[in-house]
């Protein structure tokens, strides 16, 4: 018998890769088995600092924490998201923030309304995992200064792009002269009861930023570099004192909400190469729309320019925003004829409201042709002549809501608009001055389905009269008005008619 020659393996280069594979491998499984091991140790203290017991039944030791509640895992074994978002914490937040920003692979942790207290500041001298990118904890009892939030972002916190701290009680009190350095944030969200100066000059990555419902009471704030800026909402404070060219610099705003505080002077100069949204609303703006708005009709699908002191004509390069889907003017100073070519042109509008300004003359029937028209408000005016038949009928019109005033438009409504209101009409409200509520009201309701109306009500024709498929109750409404004040009309959509007399 033969001496068998031994195998060398170690000189077969096939057979080492394949060692140093499987080794590779081992150590991998061994390494992500501690991970695991060690993330589940950190959610469970969490879970021993939290006041009941029974919260999070299934956070129990020695499983696999990709199975716990709000937890999400990349390769079933480490944790990468947590959301225990309206859970009942009640708990501390340095307590949980110590234990969760720890977490190795966590990329996204949302505490949202779960009942933390505590201060701020003891979120900012925490570390968190090289991983983490977005921290909500948003609609909770927490207080304190913002002050430190420069230091957590640039050293415990580096990787941090998207905070969000909203409806909490906290501050921008004691806050250096340098403000707020946020260069890695890309979205910060302070909105709902903050208080102070706004420092946030100094965030040259926001592209989200959203500052509403607060109490600032200052002049617009420096935005410094905003270049990278894409959403700016400061709506619902009291910021005041004219804007002037503050926003120029922020050429890539795609929504600019400016809307419920105290600006005053010209509409400002904004950034229109992107805009899609753009609120000023509720404020003292004066003088007339100015052309440059038209520069961004390329994209702009919003428009509220309501609630001000604006006067003057609907400029006519407006007609060039053909994306527009909602318009609204009302509440202002505007006068002259109603500018139906240009508004012909905004193909795309959906919601046309211009009440309680002076606009004069008649609606004409090209009006009708607009034809994705769902919703038109032309209340409060000075209007005169017949409301056109061409918004009650056509196979091609959208239009579901209607709101016009009758007081300077006598005897308006067609029979053919009767006919067709509560088959067309998801909301339609007229207002008619005293003994001009037209018979053909008749048409569409039967008088036995009127509530509490008294006595009178609308004149049916006996030949027409029926109750109408699509109404589904009568309600007089009378918690504003005398007898044979109002009636309302609640139909298919909440289908509203609503005959005020004055």
């Amino acid at each position: 018998m033969k001496d068998m020659k031994p195998l060398h393996i170690s000189h077969n280069p096939f057979f080492s890769l394949l060692l140093l594979a499987a080794s590779f491998s081992l150590q991998a499984s061994s390494s992500s088995l501690t991970g695991s091991f060690k993330d589940t140790q950190q959610l469970l203290n969490v879970k021993a600092t939290l006041p009941n017991s029974t919260l999070l039944p299934n956070w129990l030791p020695n499983q696999n924490p990709c199975n716990f509640t709000g937890v999400s895992c990349k390769d079933d074994t480490l944790v990468s998201s947590l959301d225990l978002s309206y859970t009942p914490l009640d708990s501390d937040l340095r307590s949980v923030s110590s234990f969760l920003l720890t977490l190795d692979q966590l990329e996204s942790l949302s505490l949202k309304s779960t009942n933390l207290t505590g201060t701020v500041s003891a979120f900012s001298a925490s570390r968190c995992g090289a991983l983490l990118l977005d921290v909500d904890l948003s609609s909770n009892a927490l207080e304190g200064s913002l002050t430190d939030l420069s230091s957590f972002t640039s050293t415990s916190c580096s990787s941090l792009k998207s905070l969000n701290l909203s409806a909490n009680s906290l501050d921008f009190s004691n806050t250096n002269s340098t403000g707020l350095q946020l260069n890695s944030i890309e979205s910060l969200d302070f909105s709902k009861k903050v208080t102070g100066n706004i420092p946030i000059s100094n965030c040259k990555s926001l592209e989200f930023l959203d500052l509403s419902s607060n109490n600032f009471s200052t002049e617009i704030p420096s935005f410094g570099d905003c270049l990278s800026l894409q959403h700016l909402d400061i709506s619902s404070n009291k910021f005041h004192g004219e804007i002037g060219n503050a926003l120029v610099a922020c050429q890539r705003l795609a929504l600019l909400d400016l809307s419920s505080n105290q600006f005053s002077g010209p509409i400002p100069s904004v950034p229109t190469g992107k805009l899609q949204y753009l609120s000023l609303s509720g404020n003292d703006f004066q003088g007339g729309i100015p052309l440059g708005i038209a520069d961004a009709c390329l994209k702009l699908l919003h428009l509220d320019l309501s609630y001000n002191n604006l006067s003057g004509s609907v400029p006519s390069n407006l007609g060039t925003c053909s994306s527009l889907e909602y318009i609204n003017l009302s509440r202002n100073e505007f006068s002259g004829g109603l500018p139906i070519e240009t508004l012909i042109k905004m193909s795309n509008l959906k919601k046309l409201v211009l009440s309680y300004n002076s606009f004069i003359g008649g609606l004409p029937d090209s009006l009708s042709k607009m034809t994705n028209l769902e919703s038109l408000d032309v209340s409060s005016n000075n209007f005169s002549g017949l409301i056109p038949s061409g918004l009650c009928q056509g196979p091609k019109n959208s239009l579901k809501e209607t709101v016009s005033s009758e007081q300077s438009v006598h005897g308006s409504y067609s029979r053919e608009c009767w006919k067709l209101l509560s088959a067309h009409f998801a909301r339609f409200e007229l207002q008619f001055p005293r003994g001009d509520n037209p018979g053909e009201i008749g048409f569409l309701v039967e008088p036995s389905r009127f509530d509490n109306v008294v006595e009178s009500p609308p004149r049916r024709d006996s030949t027409r009269g029926h109750e109408h498929p699509n109404i589904r109750e009568f309600d007089s409404g009378l918690q504003r008005f005398d007898r044979n004040h109002s009636v309302w009309v609640k139909a298919l959509h909440q289908f509203e008619m609503d005959l005020i007399v004055k």
